[in-house]
């Protein structure tokens, strides 16, 4: 059913209105909910049409509204402006319709079922002595909607089907509201027309009123036929969606430029009567102007309507193939915000693929821990550490409820040390507690497909769930593309999963600590032909002794030699690398190196790590303990 502007001031928009958008709720809710539903979705007018179309209550209002609109509004509406179809009808014959209103509204405000009640009939007495109006109710429900795929719809009689007994599950579960609202409107209706302050309750027959059928014979005989509505006035709001309605192939532009010339009067015809002799002594009134089409020559007017004759196939043909192209363009549109979202989030899931494994090895604990992280660190490095502990817990564990802002040019202690440090020992304490509950995730957690800012408005609906969960099934496939796209993001340098996992404290200098361990040692850069800039070279090396300050001799940067003469200090490893045949290298190579703790994990020559092969270990050993504590 075509959506409308509800534009006017007609007292009954609000059923005009709700009818199409309770037989469209379904097709809405399916558009909007891959938009709505993902991450990142931040468009407010989408956020608030999903609030209200996916909520029961809202549901129950449309159900109410629609129901009242074609059994009340719409056959009144027809009655009060058919006077010329109808037989032995006048003004006062609604008199006499009203009463019969009455009687239905009486039944509702009782009990709100029987608005529900397919025997329920306002009409049925008007029905049975009007056939032009029996026949019109029938030819209502028998109208024909063509949906865009071409397939033809008794729309208004599924929509009165549907609002008496849903069976599509958008409303179901609204009827104990439906049945409540019902029974309110009615009685509202009734104080409305019974109120004897308002001329409305002249029409009752109950009250005797001035109006009521039964005392204006007279009157109603005088006035059978007489048109008494204000139906052309309201023609010009209604004159592009007329153009829109009578002529159905017409274009968006073609219809605007009817509307115009009809507003403009450019088809006006010339006046008939240029003078009445019978008033020849009163003011001459002003006589409708003539339209700019009758002001043109005979022979241009024909020439316009011959070139109109003629032309039509060809602009039909040409507004139909504009239409497809706007109605491409607006899918290729959609298509690009889904896929735009769709990327937002697969991007924030490898972020999340990332944190995990961060928090697992490098996550604080405790009060002590925050101190020791933040010990010796500039400001801008300890707000960069507590940063990265915080979106360890927000991202990769999914604790969206501690998400904040990094800073604010409304309050300064946003994104500050101090203020950084407090939200971190408020995230600890629920990390603490979800822990003791075991319901800390055992994986990185995909992003939460409900975005905080989308409200919800009284109860989901059963079709909004099932949306939800539909959207849900895709995160297997959600899960390998952000897969996919953090082993991208690996290779193409942007970030270090090795580094994102090492400890946060470097492992002592020590025999007992790195004797026959594995490292990764940083020798300085290399250029890469093909890429801008120089790349990091992480060198594997096994440690083969630690000098312990007292015996071992050796030159930082040498090999072991019999004629060193110099005392190592405590803690110098003597490593051993692998050949690399890349590089012409077709033996191990061993040197002394003096490495520093500060150093650890870090950029630049002679930084240190473990090899990934001592990571796996460890970190098997660190969660061990994370469980035990």
């Amino acid at each position: 059913m075509p959506l409308e502007r509800a534009g006017g001031g007609r007292q009954d928009l609000n059923f005009d209105g709700s009818l199409p958008i309770f037989v469209n709720r379904p097709v809405l809710l399916k558009f909007l909910a891959p938009l709505c539903l993902a991450p990142g979705h931040e468009n407010v007018l989408e956020s608030f049409l999903w609030a209200v179309l996916s909520s029961v209550e809202m549901g129950a209002l449309l159900r109410v509204n629609s129901l009242f609109d074609l059994l009340l509004s719409r056959p009144m509406r027809w009655l009060c402006g058919a006077a010329n179809k109808l037989s032995d009808w006048s003004i006062y014959s609604m008199g006499g319709v009203l009463d019969e209103i009455v009687t239905g509204l009486d039944e509702i405000s009782s009990d709100g079922h029987r608005l529900l009640d397919p025997e329920l009939d306002l009409f049925a007495r008007v029905s049975a002595n009007q056939p032009a109006f029996a026949a019109w109710r029938a030819a209502e429900l028998q109208r024909v909607v063509r949906a865009p795929d071409g397939t033809q719809y008794f729309v208004y009689q599924r929509a009165l089907s549907e609002a008496r007994q849903p069976t599509h599950a958008t409303n179901r579960g609204t009827t104990p509201l439906t049945v409540e609202l019902a029974e309110l409107m009615a009685a509202a209706a009734l104080q409305k027309i019974r109120d004897p302050k308002l001329a409305l309750s002249n029409w009752l027959t109950e009250t005797n009123g001035i109006n009521a059928i039964g005392n204006n014979a007279a009157a109603h005989a005088a006035t059978r036929g007489a048109h008494t509505t204000n139906d052309r006035v309201e023609s010009i709001f209604g004159g592009f969606d007329y153009n829109f309605r009578r002529f159905l192939g017409i274009s968006p532009e073609a219809a605007a430029g009817m509307a115009l010339m009809m507003r403009m009067r450019y088809l006006d015809r010339p006046p008939q009567v240029v003078r009445d002799r019978r008033k020849a002594k009163a003011e001459v009134t002003e006589q409708r102007a003539e339209g700019l089409f009758f002001q043109l020559p005979e022979k241009m007017q024909e020439s316009l309507i011959e070139a109109a004759r003629r032309q039509r196939v060809t602009a039909r043909r040409e507004a139909r193939a504009d239409r497809a192209e706007q109605l491409q363009y607006r899918e290729q549109k959609r298509e690009e915000n889904v896929e735009k979202q769709r990327l937002k989030t697969v991007d924030l899931y490898a972020r999340a693929f990332e944190l995990f494994p961060a928090w697992q090895a490098r996550g604080v604990r405790l009060q002590a821990d925050i101190d020791k992280l933040l010990d010796g660190k500039s400001d801008a490095q300890q707000r960069a550490a507590l940063r990265q502990q915080i979106e360890m817990r927000v991202i990769g564990l999914g604790m969206i409820d501690f998400e904040t802002a990094w800073s604010s040019k409304d309050d300064a202690s946003v994104g500050s040390v101090a203020y950084l440090r407090d939200l971190l020992e408020k995230i600890l304490v629920e990390e603490r507690t979800l822990e003791r509950e075991g319901r800390l995730p055992t994986e990185a957690a995909p992003p939460v497909l409900k975005v905080k800012t989308l409200k919800t408005l009284g109860t989901a609906t059963a079709y909004a769930e099932e949306l939800q969960d539909h959207i849900k099934v895709g995160a297997e496939q959600l899960k390998e593309a952000a897969l996919a796209e953090q082993r991208r993001r690996v290779e193409a340098g942007i970030t270090d999963d090795v580094a994102d996992v090492m400890p946060i404290q470097a492992p002592a200098l020590s025999s007992a600590a790195l004797g026959g361990r594995q490292l990764e040692i940083c020798w300085g850069t290399y250029y890469v032909e093909g890429q801008e800039g120089r790349q990091k070279m992480w060198c594997p090396c096994t440690v083969k002794r630690v000098a312990d300050g007292a015996a071992d001799k050796g030159r930082h940067g040498q090999a072991e030699s019999a004629q060193a003469r110099k005392i190592l200090p405590a803690g110098a490893l003597l490593v051993e690398w692998e050949p690399d045949p890349e590089r012409g290298e077709d033996s191990a190579t061993v040197m002394w190196l003096v490495l520093h703790p500060d150093k650890w994990n870090k950029d630049g020559h002679l930084a240190w790590r473990w090899h990934p092969a001592e990571l796996q270990e460890g970190q098997q050993q660190s969660a061990g303990k994370r469980t035990r504590r």
